[in-house]
């Protein structure tokens, strides 16, 4: 990102926090304060991750994303690219099917890059400008998730 004068930024955003599902991903497995003690193994160091069904984040970005472009008098034809967490295709393609984007909006770079955490849509905004697909003046929509879970939504004038 880059200050460039005339354009509009961040224009709204919506952040949501839910505790349901946080003991689903722990890092380190037995937490910090326990990192050195003497019982615990190398592996203790590592990620505890047990699955669960991450649909929910799914209907939390199109709930967000929903709110985003009321709020803001916007449609999804209005907005240039979305810019989603490469958790995982499968909840990609649930918040664009049930948003009703067209898919060429919406990049996927997790094959190119792997998962990059809460990063990822900045990656695909970084894939998405060298396509030439994104260019200054769009609006754009980017979503992410994080563990625990965290929904972040924001919109914004490239």
């Amino acid at each position: 990102m880059e200050q460039v004068e005339g354009t509009r930024g961040l224009i709204d955003s919506i952040y949501q926090t839910d505790t349901s599902v946080i003991d689903n991903s722990l890092f380190p497995a037995h937490g910090l304060s326990n990192l050195y003690r003497e019982e615990f193994i190398a592996k203790d160091a590592q990620v505890q991750f047990t699955p669960f069904d991450d649909s929910v984040c799914a209907e939390s970005a199109v709930n967000s994303i929903r709110i985003l472009l009321e709020r803001n008098q916007m449609t999804t034809d209005d907005i240039k690219g979305f810019m989603f967490s490469q958790f995982t295709t499968g909840n990609i393609k649930r918040v664009s099917e049930e948003l009703g984007i067209d898919q060429d909006k919406v990049p996927y770079i997790g094959d190119k890059y792997g998962y990059t955490a809460t990063t990822s849509p900045f990656l695909a905004l970084y894939e998405a400008i060298q396509a030439g697909q994104v260019k200054r003046g769009d609006y754009l929509v980017f979503w992410t998730v994080g563990a625990g879970w965290q929904n972040v939504s924001l919109l914004m004038q490239y």
